[in-house]
């Protein structure tokens, strides 16, 4: 579940690869921390 988690500090680019993978609602529960 904290996988995009992490992702967000070291490879940002893995949680946009997410929204194309899941969804865009995906996106903000696991990424919401690195938009802010």
């Amino acid at each position: 579940m904290y996988s995009c988690f992490w992702r967000a500090f070291s490879l940002p680019q893995e949680c946009y690869e997410i929204v194309f993978k899941y969804n865009i609602f995906h996106f903000f529960i696991h990424c919401a921390v690195y938009l802010f």
